[in-house]
């Protein structure tokens, strides 16, 4: 035995750990792919990692990128182990948003960094009949298009505020100690998601933004559907479970 640990020399034990870490990265394999040669105008793309010998689904990178983003939506579904975030973005003139000339801003420490508005704003969306309504945090800068949504555009108009919504899916295997939470909003946007992908039908939503500007726009469950593999999509939403808080 002592001849054996004697032959353990820290040169020995470095190049075990990077054969051992090597070995474990050799199983990882990604992927990437849009929906079809327009991307990205009018298409779905698809980014994700997964287990090479299980093909288990360890991440996943959604969006939609629409024909004339600004006044067309974009939407992403950020998916990881535990939760996934959905995002809308859009553009908006800034005398749109403006207020008696003025953002409305709940932020305004950011205000140096570009971010100068922010504002809980009423979003209503229906899908196969059932009705929902809650509100939501919107948030508006003059950085720069979003980086997953960067493709679509180049430049920021500079009249203009890049927009953006989102809310936070909390699944139930999530551990305790990170201490996320579902909200009323995240609960029902989980429901019209999964309806709206189980049903292969569109969720229809209005945004109510300032000076009595409405923003219809929809996602179509189908068409996602068609496009992303179902082992993407489970793993995103289909067979997960919601924290229940």
């Amino acid at each position: 035995m002592s001849n054996i640990f004697a032959k353990l020399t820290l040169p020995n034990i470095i190049v075990g750990m990077l054969f051992a870490m090597t070995s474990q990265n050799t199983l990882a394999g990604s992927d990437n792919y849009a929906e079809n040669n327009s991307w990205p105008n009018d298409s779905w793309h698809l980014e994700y990692e997964y287990d090479d010998f299980s093909d288990k689904i360890h991440s996943a990178k959604l969006v939609y990128a629409p024909q004339n983003y600004g006044p067309e939506k974009a939407f992403l579904l950020r998916c990881q182990p535990y939760y996934t975030n959905f995002s809308v973005a859009f553009l908006a003139l800034q005398k749109d948003i403006m207020e008696n000339g003025e953002f409305h801003n709940n932020a305004e420490r950011f205000e140096k960094h570009g971010f100068l508005y922010s504002e809980e704003r009423n979003i209503k969306f229906k899908v196969n009949g059932e009705k929902y309504s809650d509100d939501v945090e919107v948030g508006g800068q003059v950085r720069g298009i979003s980086q997953w949504i960067g493709a679509a555009k180049k430049d920021l108009p500079n009249d203009s505020l890049q927009l953006n919504l989102f809310s936070t899916l909390v699944y139930n295997d999530i551990p305790s100690f990170l201490g996320k939470q579902n909200t009323d909003l995240s609960e029902k946007l989980y429901t019209a998601l999964k309806t709206a992908l189980q049903q292969e039908t569109v969720i229809q939503f209005t945004l109510e933004m300032p000076n009595g500007i409405d923003h219809k726009f929809s996602l179509d469950g189908k068409r996602l559907k068609s496009f992303a593999p179902p082992e993407v999509l489970d793993f995103c939403l289909l067979k997960r479970t919601l924290r229940d808080d």
